[in-house]
């Protein structure tokens, strides 16, 4: 792993694939339980798919934040249950290669209570200082 790519849980990422989502950035390497992917979200600047790889990245962040806020969804059920902490924990890997912004920090909080202010995280020191 590079300081370009971010580990995340294959659960969250293989359910997005057999929901037909068509939109998601593209893995480099598997491992038994995560995949590889980029963190830059406008990897392709400068070329015919210069936001791409951003409306991949957004497609990603938007249906995990959808999934950690677990409202509607029957956790009794394991499998859901599974999907949704897979989608918590996707979110918190990206929020620690610093991909997400302000406002999807935001959202995670709300949600489900994450990403506890960092103080070595510049981001949260902003936001905290503006709480």
């Amino acid at each position: 792993m590079t300081d370009t790519t971010v580990r995340i849980p294959k659960r969250f990422y293989d359910d997005c694939v057999n929901c037909d989502v068509e939109d998601l950035p593209p893995y480099y390497k598997e491992t038994k339980n995560y995949y590889v992917i980029s963190k830059i979200r406008d990897e392709f600047a400068g070329c015919d798919y210069s936001d791409l790889h951003g409306k991949q990245m957004n497609e990603l962040i938007s249906r995990a934040i959808y999934y950690a806020d677990n409202t509607g969804f029957d956790l009794s059920d394991g499998y859901m249950r599974g999907i949704v902490l897979s989608a918590r924990a996707t979110l918190k890997a990206l929020h620690k290669a610093d991909v997400l912004t302000d406002y999807e920090i935001k959202l995670c909080r709300q949600a489900f209570g994450y990403p506890a202010f960092d103080m070595h995280n510049p981001k949260d020191v902003k936001a905290l200082q503006e709480f």
